[in-house]
C-alpha cells in the first residue's frame, strides 16, 4: 500500500469561550492572564489561525511567527490597528498583538496586502449572514495565498 504524503494542518486556536450560537452571540472578552496564558502556551513558530472575542462577535485571523518577522493576514489589514485603537471591544486584538511580539522580540510584525476582490465578497458574506466575514476571507485568502499552498485548512 502507498502512503501519500499529507500536507501539514494549519493549527486554529481559539481563546476564550466558543458560542455555538452562530454569528450573533454575547461573547465575552477574557482576562489579561488567561490571554497572556494563551499567547504562551499555545501562539507557536509557524503560521496558526488565532480566534479572539471581540464582543458581541469573534475575529479570525492569521498569525505567522516567521523566522525574521511576524505576518497577519486579516481582512482588513494593518488598516485594522488604526480603526480600532479607541474602541474597547477591540483592546483585545491589540493586547494580543502586543503579548506576540513580547513573546519573540525582534520580529516586526506586518500585514499580507488585503485582496479587494475577496474583501468585497467577505463583506457581502457578513452582511447576508450577519457576520463572519473575517473567517470567510480568512480560509478563503489562505487557500489562494501561494506562501501557504503547502499547507491544509
Amino acid at each position: 500500500m502507498s502512503h501519500r504524503r499529507r500536507k501539514p494542518l494549519i493549527p486554529q486556536r481559539n481563546v476564550g469561550k466558543i458560542s455555538m450560537k452562530g454569528y450573533t452571540s454575547s461573547v465575552k472578552m477574557v482576562s489579561s492572564k488567561e490571554l497572556e496564558q494563551f499567547v504562551k502556551d499555545e501562539i507557536q513558530e509557524g503560521p496558526q489561525i488565532v480566534s479572539l472575542p471581540v464582543p458581541p462577535y469573534r475575529h479570525a485571523f492569521l498569525v505567522d511567527v516567521q523566522s525574521k518577522d511576524i505576518r497577519i493576514a486579516d481582512w482588513n489589514g494593518g488598516k485594522i490597528l488604526q480603526k480600532v485603537r479607541f474602541l474597547p471591544e477591540w483592546q483585545q486584538y491589540l493586547h494580543f498583538l502586543r503579548l506576540v511580539q513580547e513573546k519573540y522580540p525582534r520580529r516586526p510584525l506586518s500585514y499580507y496586502p488585503v485582496d479587494p476582490d475577496l474583501y468585497k465578497s467577505a463583506r457581502l458574506h457578513e452582511q447576508v449572514m450577519g457576520g463572519g466575514g473575517c473567517s470567510f476571507y480568512l480560509f478563503a485568502w489562505i487557500a489562494d495565498a501561494p506562501e501557504y499552498q503547502s499547507w491544509a485548512i
